[in-house]
């Protein structure tokens, strides 16, 4: 995986688990998203145990460095994916072009 995508991911997944219901604190340290992978017990932990989750100073600086890249390639007019580059309507005319099938043409 490249480290700006690795950046993205580790960025999505700390909000998603920031967001997610408060629970009890039992004392356990918060598991560092570093970048890393991740154990399947660790991952039990946090989805299913309640374990909390931080960034690791590094992993935040990398997924900052990445928000740079992406706004200066959005300054500089290349498209980005899911930024200038529309997503919702290239979905949308794949599932039209599976849906009429190649009898329609």
């Amino acid at each position: 995986m490249r480290p700006w995508l690795r950046a993205c991911v580790i960025a999505m997944l700390s909000v998603l688990w920031a967001s997610a219901p408060a629970r009890p604190a039992d004392g356990r340290p918060p598991l560092l998203l570093s970048g890393e992978p991740l154990t399947l017990e660790e991952i039990v932990e946090v989805a299913q145990q309640g374990r909390p989750v931080e960034l690791a100073p590094a992993a935040r600086a990398r997924v900052g460095a990445a928000f740079e890249a992406v706004l200066a390639a959005a300054r500089a007019h290349q498209p980005v994916y899911g930024l200038t580059a529309p997503v919702q309507s290239w979905h949308a005319a794949g599932a039209r072009r599976r849906c009429r099938g190649p009898a329609a043409g």
